[in-house]
């Protein structure tokens, strides 16, 4: 669940922080307006739906399924397009307190699947077609993330934002998947030999200083688990568990493990109803994680019929296994494409699209590709209604969100769901703002 408490100072009576409101009359319709900030400007970088660098200061924006990316005005520029920090309708002063995000998912087991038998246990047919559909997407993933904006303030055009997120993510092979559930007897209740051969996890944290389209990372801990040819045998009973870990060593947690400098470059133009940006994320990013301060451990368990033996004592990081090395320097920022628009078809009525694209695999950056649109609605001067939905890489999105404005005061909600390749997710987020002319 995400709640925080955002106080803005909007330029028009109503808005909701972060998001422009008002009329075409309002938006100075007969004059276009252009907005473009690449490494002098004053911005941020990017915000995924459910992953990113940022967190996002708007709830508007998450009820409309993150297909707000024209809209963003004040801090919530920061998590979408930062050249619209540079339009004339950015509110006079935003300032974001604690804002904290929890997400968490399964696939394609989900955790709603499993507590539907909360309390019984699960019958043979269940977990067999469990099984079938792990087998069918290659394995049990599962994701977690702690997101957790610090500070965040915006004076119209300028606009900073400290941010720390953890991220984890676990993965079980087919076959271990077989061995939790039903044990070494297997689906067909004969022992068999059973391999963990790719299952992994990874976590990771990591600090975020955003000002103007420049951005410095901090790395906080960062750990990797892989299997390296874990089997457990029926003829004879064994188990073998190989394991290899590499991690920062928390006898000498210092929460800086690497750093690097980003770039994004964004340009917006608008024009009576009609709003157009673009934003490449990433354009360069020197962050990498440092083995400085980071430990390995073997994690060799075994088990026998005649006895048992272990090895998870910590060794210098040199004596790592090197394809993990090599996975940990591949854990990078890559470069992501934000194309967006929005049509404000009725003076209480906006409609908007969204297109993302990452490019590469590396660190946590959300759905590879994301297609949305979004609806803005102004029901009455003190209600307006945000919803949103799109299809994200193997599967879709959709949000919906809403506000109260009580003259100066405004109290906003939104709730999104996530299933996709990344997994399935959910987001709630809180937020309460005071606005005036």
């Amino acid at each position: 669940m995400r709640m925080g408490l955002v106080m803005d100072r909007c330029a028009r009576r109503g808005a909701e922080p972060g998001v422009k409101r008002g009329g075409r009359l309002g938006r100075r319709a007969a004059a276009p307006g252009f907005g473009l900030l690449a490494a002098l400007g004053f911005g941020a970088l990017t915000a995924a739906p459910l992953s990113g660098q940022l967190v996002s200061a708007s709830t508007a924006g998450l009820g409309m399924a993150g297909n707000n990316g024209a809209l963003a005005r004040g801090v919530a520029a920061l998590g979408t397009n930062p050249a619209n920090l540079g339009f004339w309708d950015n509110p006079g002063w935003t300032m974001v307190f604690p804002v904290v995000g929890a997400r968490q998912g399964l696939s394609p087991v989900s955790l709603s699947d499993i507590a539907d038998y909360e309390g019984r246990l699960i019958p043979d047919s269940q977990k067999e077609e469990w099984l079938r559909e792990i087998e069918a997407e290659g394995g049990q993933n599962g994701l977690g993330a702690l997101e957790l904006a610090l500070v965040g303030f915006s004076v119209r055009n300028v606009a900073f934002q400290v941010h720390t997120q953890g991220f984890g993510d676990a993965n079980l092979n087919p076959e271990a998947a077989e061995l939790l559930m039903f044990g070494n007897a297997g689906r067909t209740g004969s022992p068999r030999d059973f391999s963990l051969d790719g299952s992994s996890a990874t976590t990771s944290g990591i600090t975020t200083f955003a000002g103007g389209t420049l951005t410095y990372s901090v790395g906080n801990f960062v750990g990797l688990a892989r299997d390296a040819g874990s089997e457990v045998t029926s003829d004879p009973i064994e188990v073998d568990v190989a394991f290899p870990v590499i991690h920062s060593d928390t006898d000498e947690y210092d929460l800086s493990q690497g750093t690097g400098f980003g770039l994004d470059i964004g340009a917006a133009w608008l024009s009576g109803p009609l709003t157009l940006g673009a934003t490449l994320h990433n354009v360069v990013h020197t962050f990498e994680f440092s083995t400085d301060g980071m430990v390995y451990r073997p994690l060799d368990i075994v088990f026998t019929e005649d006895g048992s033996s272990t090895d998870t004592d910590k060794r210098p990081i040199e004596e790592a296994p090197q394809f993990m090395l090599d996975e940990l320097a591949a854990l990078k920022f890559k470069p992501r494409l934000r194309l967006a628009s929005a049509y404000e078809a009725l003076d209480n009525l906006t409609f908007t699209a969204d297109f993302v694209q990452r490019f590469g695999d590396g660190l946590p950056a959300g759905a590879k590709t994301r297609l949305g649109v979004g609806m803005d609605w102004r029901a009455i001067d003190a209600i307006s209604v945000q919803v949103g939905a799109g299809y994200v890489t193997g599967g879709y999105t959709a949000g919906f969100g809403s506000a109260l404005t009580f003259g100066a005061f405004n109290l906003g909600g939104a709730f999104q769901l996530q299933r996709g390749d990344i997994g399935d997710a959910s987001l709630v987020a809180l937020g309460i703002g005071f606005n005036t002319r």
